[in-house]
């Protein structure tokens, strides 16, 4: 009997143990615990947003109860200076229907300021004012706030500059590409990278490995996705799918910074992605 014990009690340590090796992936990223706010270009110049957008909100999306993902803000379209319409704008549209029916997210904080059927100013505008309230909140001030940029800066840029600057002094800003930093101003007299700076964040960074410099796993063929199929009883398949009507075929890579924000990981694998999903 003695000896059915032990084994029992074995038994039990391994199960505990086991339980403990198959945690998630933590969220300890330079964001975690702070406030999350997303621009994004929304396919104007690059068509990955289709896939990157949906690919980015789940990644938010998976882990929105976790205490260390406190999402705030989401506006693409952020290319200040030209429509996004025809069969960008609708890809975009398509895009975003599947994130607010699927990614789990709080659909009034997802913005499009792309324009479309809209006046383009009132969208640009609306997206403006609702990242400096959130910049201007009173939690900003306790938990700080992460700025994670995959388009060109202008629109964050008037948010933080029309802030309240001791909330923008919390604030770390978060970027992947040159072109993304530079693009504004070097082709529409927009605010430079170091104007953004000089608002006073706290910090203002240039993430490269998440974009597939180091790494080639953002930037990969659309098969390399259908993971996302299975992932947690097919839960994750409408990601897939969106990345499927990509023109860029299977990069995805302005999802890598939203990876790095949250994990601190520049270059996962793609097993390590995938893992992220898993319940």
């Amino acid at each position: 009997m003695r000896g059915y014990i032990a084994l029992l009690g074995v038994s039990l340590i391994l199960a505990l143990y086991s339980g403990v090796t198959s945690a998630v992936i933590p969220i300890d990223g330079p964001c975690a615990g702070k406030r999350l706010a997303i621009s994004a270009d929304g396919n104007l110049h690059d068509a990955d947003d289709v896939g990157a957008y949906p690919m980015s909100a789940a990644l938010i999306g998976r882990r929105i109860s976790d205490a260390s993902v406190i999402f705030r803000h989401y506006h693409w379209g952020s290319h200040k200076w030209q429509e996004n319409t025809g069969n960008n704008y609708a890809a975009m549209v398509a895009s975003n229907n599947a994130v607010k029916n699927n990614a789990g997210l709080n659909n009034n904080l997802l913005k499009d300021a792309a324009g479309g059927n809209q006046p383009k100013n009132a969208n640009i505008n609306a997206a403006v004012n609702h990242l400096k309230n959130q910049i201007n909140a009173a939690a900003t001030l306790t938990k700080g706030m992460c700025i994670i940029i995959q388009g060109p800066i202008e629109i964050p840029y008037l948010a933080l500059n029309a802030a309240n600057s001791a909330n923008v002094a919390k604030v770390d800003v978060y970027i992947h590409t040159n072109w993304n930093k530079n693009h504004g101003k070097n082709k529409h007299g927009g605010a430079s990278w170091n104007q953004l700076k000089n608002t006073g964040v706290k910090s203002a960074q240039q993430i490269l490995g998440s974009n597939g410099f180091n790494s080639t796993v953002w930037k990969n063929t659309k098969s390399a996705w259908n993971w996302l199929n299975t992932v947690d009883g097919g839960k994750w398949s409408w990601v897939r799918d969106r990345i499927q009507q990509s023109a860029k075929g299977g990069d995805i890579s302005d999802a890598g910074l939203m990876f790095y924000v949250l994990t601190a990981e520049t270059n996962p694998t793609m097993n390590r992605i995938e893992n992220y999903f898993k319940p």
